[in-house]
């Protein structure tokens, strides 16, 4: 990735980016890791272009100018329950996430470290027969260079399964 400011007047800020994502399978069955390593650099000036890397889960408010991130989840499906109570919500799955992530900020003259590592509970529902699952559940996350434990809320909408074995309309069909 890479963004810049074309016309700054004297004023430039670019960041450059490399992300990659590793999948492989767990130990048992429906189980999977993810690998995801991330390198930036930016040049800040006037403007500041946003984060293309991630920083460690429950960090936040951080700004450096080189970021090395690292990190590992490991996916656990938990129950298939397919709970319906009538049209309102219809519950598909629960499955948790167990995580360490790690990031290396770099300044001029300075050198940050950050970790954090902790867990996610997560279930898959269909609310009012909408086709696009939510997922809605809870992360706790432990910051060791703090000793603190935060708990967050987790929401998201799957508007990718639209797109899930259907042609669009203007291509042709073989």
């Amino acid at each position: 990735y890479y963004r810049h400011t074309p016309f700054g007047q004297g004023e430039d800020n670019e960041i450059a980016a490399a992300v990659i994502n590793l999948y492989f399978p767990g130990i048992l069955r429906h189980q999977g890791l993810n690998l995801y390593a991330g390198y930036q650099q930016r040049v800040i000036g006037f403007y500041k272009f946003s984060d293309i890397v991630a920083y460690p889960r429950g960090i936040s408010g951080q700004q450096d100018e080189g970021l090395l991130s690292f990190r590992a989840t490991y996916a656990i499906p938990l129950a298939y329950p397919d709970w319906s109570i009538g049209p309102v919500i219809y519950l598909k799955r629960i499955r948790a996430n167990l995580f360490y992530d790690y990031a290396d900020g770099y300044n001029k003259g300075s050198d940050r470290y950050y970790n954090s590592m902790g867990a996610d509970v997560l279930a898959e529902v269909h609310l009012l027969r909408f086709f696009a699952p939510f997922e809605i559940g809870t992360r706790c996350t432990y910051i060791p260079k703090d000793a603190s434990l935060n708990f967050s809320l987790l929401f998201t909408v799957g508007f990718s399964s639209f797109y899930v074995g259907r042609q669009p309309d203007n291509l042709p069909v073989y």
